[in-house]
């Protein structure tokens, strides 16, 4: 094991307070992900209409999704739409899954 000097560890106190303090910081860490670019808004017509037609012909859908809340963020999703209970949907993709309302599909496509 490699011994560490205390006057080299006294000089990086100020950037590990730095980098150890953000852990504990109240403002979530974001990844550096570019921005969603938000498409046009379908109207709730054309989106009901294409959500069951691509639920009945089994379409891999691409999918723009605002958040349930103000917390998250607008998210773009690839995959194959479901119906559930309660005007809720699924949407699967090859790693993830999510459960959303019909409010929250901003815009919907086909991909196939």
């Amino acid at each position: 094991m490699q011994e560490v000097k205390a006057h080299s560890l006294l000089n990086k106190a100020p950037l590990l307070t730095r980098v150890v303090g953000r852990l504990f910081d109240d403002e979530p860490i974001t990844a550096s992900q570019p921005a969603v670019r938000l498409l046009n808004p379908q109207s709730a017509d054309q989106r009901q209409r294409f959500i069951q037609t691509a639920i009945q012909r089994h379409y891999t859908v691409f999918l723009q999704l605002i958040p349930a809340s103000e917390a998250g963020r607008v998210e773009n999703v690839r995959g194959q739409i479901k119906p559930l209970q309660a005007g809720r949907y699924l949407v699967t993709t090859p790693h993830a899954g999510y459960m959303v309302r019909f409010d929250q599909v901003r815009y919907i496509a086909h991909l196939d």
